[in-house]
């Protein structure tokens, strides 16, 4: 699934995050992500996950 961080500006593309696996548990939303290697780019964008759509991604 593939949620919208920051829309499209002019000049620019929008950013977004694509989840590895998004499923219900216990009737709530998981978001979950299998990392090897947290780059800069995934933590920033981790960061605006929960700032922009209050879900803090489960890191496997």
């Amino acid at each position: 699934m593939e949620y919208e961080l920051i829309p499209k500006q002019p000049g620019e593309r929008r950013a977004v995050y694509t989840a590895d696996f998004v499923y219900r548990e216990n009737g709530a939303e998981v978001v979950e992500d299998v990392k090897g290697v947290k780059t800069r780019d995934y933590i920033l964008r981790r960061k605006l996950m929960r700032w922009v759509h209050g879900i803090t991604i489960r890191e496997v």
